[in-house]
């Protein structure tokens, strides 16, 4: 099946699955990465190659169009028998829209629907003085998740702005962006339980 002759209807889009190189802080190419599985990553990096008009709407991916570079989970849609590695998945799978797969930062990751992108506040092993203080807690073994809030997506209602901390059930959400440094996740503004 040929990627030019397939048209997404009601609110599905033609999802190219995207390869990243796989590039150290030295600069060191370590080929592509890999097709995820459960256990590397959760999510897919891809392109909207046609995007349906329903799959614009407000109750799905409002401001998405063709051409764009989106975080989709990797379990949304269903793979497709076409040259290359493409899935057709609805437009509320779309987790976030990016300017650049290669330059991704808080501030060219814009979240989608009523999505929160925000940045993990992680605990130091190690105080202000360099001590170090043991192993660090597993995040996800504690009852709730803090972060601070980095944007916000277009359909969100709840009473948060920039800045924010917000905590919510550490397992919600969407993990895309997973650096030793900064550690970026979507989460639906319902997640939310509290904010200070």
């Amino acid at each position: 099946m040929k990627i030019s002759e397939i048209k997404p209807h009601n609110n599905l889009v033609l999802a190219k699955v995207e390869l990243l190189p796989r590039i150290n802080e030295d600069g060191i190419y370590f080929g592509e990465q890999k097709l995820a599985t459960k256990l590397n990553t959760e999510f897919y990096y891809g392109k909207a190659l046609k995007v349906a008009e329903g799959a614009k709407d407000d109750n799905n991916c409002p401001g998405l169009k063709d051409g764009d570079y989106i975080v989709f989970n990797q379990f949304s849609g269903s793979a497709l028998p076409t040259e290359e590695y493409c899935k057709a998945i609805y437009g509320h799978d779309v987790v976030a829209i990016l300017e650049d797969l290669l330059d991704m930062r808080p501030e060219t990751i814009k979240p989608t629907n009523d999505r929160i992108l925000v940045e993990l506040v992680l605990e130091k092993a190690v105080n202000e003085d360099g001590v170090y203080l043991g192993v660090q807690e597993d995040p996800r073994e504690k009852q709730t998740q803090a972060a601070k809030v980095v944007s916000l997506g277009p359909n969100v209602t709840l009473d948060v702005k920039e800045g924010d901390i917000v905590y919510f059930d550490p397992y919600c959400g969407n993990l895309i962006l997973n650096e030793d440094e900064l550690k970026l996740k979507t989460v639906n503004q319902f997640d939310i339980l509290f904010s200070i």
